[in-house]
């Protein structure tokens, strides 16, 4: 039998909920778009398709390996990938694939520091390990001249593409299929649209097919309004540029006899708010429906069902995955997504995962508006946030979100110290050698991060005490709870939370129990490394165990 071709189309910056084929969800929309329309119909569409870290480089480098942006260092836009990650690429090569980029790509230095160069000169990307297992090369790392914009090749010289850059790349594409002979390939096609640049945005004929005047989400605020209708008029003419591109693609497809036996993907790396929530409108990097949620939908004839919807909740970092199940292909140990290609041939099948893991990065830090840095989106579209910095800011917290839940763990300080102190001296041991100092240095460093560390637990003891945190929506874990009574805690938790256990989650909770019941840590910190005794511990921290541990 012969392997399956695959075909993804990759536009940057597309969010859900500007497409005809969500207006279910988001309501009637103000373009059409036929050829995504008619792909819809031909595959699955995926209702709940995740950017869990919404800018270009982390999604792209999830979609890419497999993996999250913790795990691969690519925290922020225009970082270099490590040559020893496993990309999709490499998969499918290693089963004799012939493998292709076409467009952008963003998994390297960047246009940035080079912008002295002639304007939107893209960097060079070179041959081997950082373009990732790809053999055929049209690609750009990073710039933003959508007419006659350029790609590199097989050396560092540039190409320029003919015309608009949805057309152009439709060149290289057709190039790269026709020297594939009868040889099955993975092809990526990425071109830069619906994405800001600060050129010429996209050709006339596209914008005479909006309508004369927008209509704006009731969330983008009235000082939003002017700036945010501009932006959409570009956003929707590039939006339309991106339909035509998936339409000649699907046609060459067919015209060739490809269709029947290519996996066809349409995705996008992150969304964009176009104003709502006050936000600037070609922002993204934010916890919002907006951001978040991108289009998806797999065609696959013969092997997922035409036409239907699915629910499933697909990470960035599951694509790999499924794709690579879909095509029959083994997947790296190395990946850290999960494969919903069952869920994609069965409509029926049960959900594979409740929730998302979503993150985000940012120069820019507003901790209260980016304190959803590492959190989880379930379902219904609430989220949890895991925060480290609550313990001093807890009452501010409350009142810029009154209505928020909070688990506060409280832990032994004879395992919270010594693991801060061993924690933040191996950091600097590892980057200037903490442990070779003279003694006395080493002291004092010692001594000043100790004292910081006990005022981080009083700060909040004291908060908690004085009536400053809405204790009602605080619910206080005890770690030594945790590890030995995980099920019980895990009821009072839900029940807090006002969350019914699906059955599933009781089934995982009893294995997590017992898991725990039986964990025996393998830390041990030696205090006197750190001219420290328990009893020092217990008397500096004796209000923790007085109003958290003694009862």
């Amino acid at each position: 039998m012969k392997k399956p071709n695959v075909l993804v189309l990759f536009p940057d910056q597309l969010r859900a909920q500007t497409l005809p084929i969500y207006q279910g969800t988001y309501g009637a929309q103000q373009i059409s778009t036929p050829n995504i329309d008619r792909l819809a119909a031909q595959g699955m569409t995926l209702d709940n398709a995740i950017s869990n870290c919404p800018v270009c480089t982390p999604a792209r480098a999830m979609l890419v390996t497999g993996r999250y942006p913790q795990t691969t260092g690519h925290l922020i836009n225009t970082t270099r990938t490590r040559h020893s990650e496993i990309s999709i690429a490499d998969a499918f090569a290693h089963q004799g694939y012939q493998t292709g980029w076409v467009g952008k790509w963003h998994l390297h230095t960047g246009l940035w520091p080079a912008i002295d160069r002639m304007p939107q000169h893209p960097d060079w990307v070179p041959e081997g390990r950082d373009r990732l297992g790809f053999q055929y090369w049209r690609a750009y790392n990073q710039h933003m001249v959508y007419f006659d914009g350029f790609v590199n090749k097989d050396d560092w010289n540039y190409e320029r593409w003919q015309g608009y850059e949805t057309e152009g790349l439709l060149d290289y594409v057709y190039e790269f299929i026709d020297q594939t002979a009868d040889n099955p390939f993975l092809l990526f096609v990425s071109p830069h649209q619906p994405h800001f640049t600060p050129f010429q945005f996209a050709p006339e004929k596209y914008y005479r097919q909006l309508p004369a005047e927008l209509v704006l989400p009731a969330n983008v605020p009235p000082e939003k309004v002017a700036v945010a209708r501009e932006m959409y008029r570009h956003y929707l003419a590039m939006t339309l540029a991106v339909d035509e591109m998936l339409g000649r693609l699907m046609d060459y497809l067919e015209h060739t006899g490809l269709a029947d036996n290519t996996i066809l993907v349409f995705a996008s790396d992150h969304g964009t708010q176009a104003g709502s929530q006050g936000v600037n409108p070609w922002s993204k990097k934010n916890p919002y429906d907006a951001s978040i949620k991108v289009p998806g939908i797999i065609r696959q004839a013969g092997k997922i069902p035409a036409g239907c919807r699915s629910s499933q909740l697909v990470n960035m970092v599951d694509w790999f995955p499924t794709i690579c199940e879909l095509a029959s292909i083994p997947v790296p140990r190395s990946i850290e997504g999960h494969s919903v290609a069952a869920a994609l041939k069965d409509p029926d099948l049960e959900r594979l995962d409740e929730a998302a893991f979503l993150m985000n990065f940012s120069k820019y830090f507003d901790w209260f508006e980016n304190v959803w840095s590492r959190t989880v989106v379930n379902q219904d579209l609430s989220y949890i946030g895991k925060l480290f910095s609550l313990s001093t800011n807890l009452p501010a917290f409350q009142k810029r979100f009154p209505d928020a839940k909070i688990l506060y763990m409280i832990r032994d300080p004879l395992n919270v110290i010594p693991s801060g102190l061993s924690l933040v001296t191996g950091v600097l041991d590892k980057r200037f050698g903490f442990w070779s100092l003279n003694k006395e240095k080493r002291d004092q460093y010692i001594e000043r991060l100790y004292n910081a560390l006990v005022t981080l637990l009083r700060r909040f003891h004291e908060d908690w005490i004085n009536g400053n945190i809405n204790q009602s929506s605080v619910f206080i874990v005890r770690y030594d709870k945790m590890m030995s009574n995980f099920d019980q805690l895990m009821d009072s938790i839900l029940d807090f939370i006002g969350q019914p256990p699906s059955d599933d989650l009781v089934r995982k909770i009893k294995m997590a129990a017992e898991a725990q019941r039986n964990y025996k840590s393998k830390h041990g910190y030696d205090l006197k490394k750190f001219g420290l005794s328990e009893e020092k511990i217990k008397t500096d921290c004796k209000f923790v165990y007085d109003t958290f541990l003694t009862k």
